[in-house]
């Protein structure tokens, strides 16, 4: 028999796993209708992964940190930022 708290992991990987796989899926199906309901599923996904994450004690992504600490949420944004124009510059590099 599985524990409880083992369970309870095993649902929010499942969570984690499913809300991925539904977003880039269904950004790499974009322009069909199959790729947006996808990506509508997805971000749905990531509203309950992200409410569920507030209510447990242990969370595996302490979304609180985000609202209570600006720094650490403003510098995660700059960090985005930063990876997303390399990654871009790296791409637009291995085409020329």
């Amino acid at each position: 028999m599985i524990e409880p708290t083992r369970a309870r992991d095993l649902k929010r990987a499942a969570l984690v796993v499913s809300t991925l796989a539904g977003l880039m899926y269904g950004l790499s199906r974009l322009p069909s209708i199959f790729g947006a309901g996808l990506v509508a599923a997805g971000l749905a996904l990531l509203g309950a992964f992200i409410l569920w994450e507030k209510r447990v004690p242990a969370p595996v992504l302490d979304v609180r940190l985000f609202r209570a600490n600006r720094v650490f949420a403003f510098s995660n944004a700059a960090a985005l930022v930063n990876y997303s124009a390399t990654s871009a510059v790296s791409f637009l590099l291995l085409l020329a």
